[in-house]
């Protein structure tokens, strides 16, 4: 056990070792793109958490998710095997999400890093773009449990 952690649990997202309501929040740092079986991550993210689902994910059509494609098309990278989500792809996944009467509506998206990889663009031009800009390079979005 590394200095700072003391109770590390091992697991798979699509069946964690936790009993129901474990958590306020649970959370995904891009790594749903990584996932075979978003959907039953996702509900066992619900399964566990009371409050909140905060999902950060890397956005299918920035500039940033585009270069890295067309990198890993040709050079080893762990994004060759990578599955980039838009946030409507999001919304459309967690839609039907509903495990023993909760679900997850959005309240909060966020973009971050908007067009910049590297120093492509300078920061005080992108933050002149507005947060609804289709195009960051990371998202933010959290999601609400809600009860039927």
């Amino acid at each position: 056990v590394q200095k700072g952690f003391k109770n590390v649990v091992l697991g798979r997202a699509e069946r964690l070792p936790f009993k129901d309501n474990s958590f306020q929040a649970s959370s995904f740092i891009t790594s749903l793109e990584f996932m075979e079986n978003r959907e039953a991550a996702l509900k066992e993210a619900l399964r566990v958490s009371e409050k909140y689902i905060l999902i950060a994910f890397l956005n299918k059509f920035s500039l940033l998710s585009i270069y890295r494609i067309l990198k890993a098309a040709v050079l080893k990278s762990i994004y060759r095997k990578a599955r980039f989500l838009t946030y409507s792809e999001l919304l459309k996944l967690s839609r039907n999400l509903n495990v023993d009467g909760k679900y997850i509506r959005p309240i909060l998206n966020r973009g971050t890093i908007r067009l910049a990889f590297g120093n492509f663009i300078n920061e005080n031009l992108e933050n002149l773009i507005p947060d609804n800009f289709p195009l960051p390079a990371f998202n933010l979005t959290i999601f609400q449990v809600k009860r039927i």
